[in-house]
């Protein structure tokens, strides 16, 4: 600037001088040069501030698992500064961070239904076990075994079902026995007793034996037998008398 002011006094003086005019242009040449660098100076410091504040929101966002607002950081200082790799590492990081997080996310709302569809299950199986409707129980168990394969209760409760439904089944064939045989032993009691009533001893006493055999533990048809030999004895002496 000094040597700017010195070169315009001596044009001032002999005007027609080439030599300081020459230097004037060469001054103003410098000085525009350096008042560009300042200003380049000047942006590219704006720059580096800018992109350090985006990078350090976006590594705060980061620190505190805001990973949607730290990409949109992270992509902001990379458009402030394309070449830098840091950002864009980051950016790749978080989109591996986002991608576990869905999955994590879909594992867990996956499981949440799974449980809600067991334990339904599992309550309607109870609710018909209890009730005895053993059926409709196995079809819940198996569902809910369906779901959840390890679990250990649905497979207790289908064994215990089937434990039960045997018992059952053995109830009901001992049952249909029992009226089987009562009814046989109805039959040969009647036979027996229409036999009895018209003196017919020979029809009468292989029955009521007969029920014996089928009963042993009732008392009618011994008394029966019973009544029998004293109604032969009776008839007997009856005979006797009368000749």
């Amino acid at each position: 600037t000094n040597a700017m002011a010195k070169y315009q006094a001596a044009s001032a003086v002999k005007e027609e001088e080439a030599y300081p005019k020459g230097k004037m242009k060469e001054c103003q040449a410098f000085i525009d040069d350096l008042a560009k660098q300042a200003e380049a100076d000047k942006k590219a410091k704006e720059l580096e501030e800018k992109y350090k504040a985006a990078l350090a929101a976006a590594d705060v966002a980061f620190k505190a698992d805001k990973l949607e607002d730290a990409r949109t950081k992270y992509t902001d200082a990379v458009g402030i500064k394309p070449d830098e790799k840091y950002p864009k590492d980051q950016i790749v990081l978080i989109g591996q961070k986002l991608d576990e997080k869905a999955k994590k996310d879909a594992d867990e709302k996956a499981k949440k239904e799974l449980d809600a569809k067991y334990n339904a299950a599992i309550l309607a199986a109870d609710g018909a076990f209890k009730s005895s409707k053993y059926e409709q129980a196995r079809t819940k168990y198996t569902e809910a075994l369906e779901l959840k394969a390890e679990e250990k209760y649905p497979k207790d409760q289908l064994a215990a079902i089937e434990k039960k439904l045997e018992e059952l089944a053995k109830e009901e064939e001992e049952a249909r026995k029992a009226k089987e045989l009562d009814a046989q032993y109805a039959a040969v009691i009647a036979a027996a007793d229409a036999a009895f009533k018209q003196d017919n001893f020979d029809v009468a006493k292989p029955k009521y034996n007969e029920a014996i055999v089928l009963k042993p533990k009732e008392k009618y048809p011994h008394d029966q037998l019973a009544a029998i030999d004293k109604r032969i004895a009776e008839l007997a002496k009856k005979a006797e008398d009368d000749k």
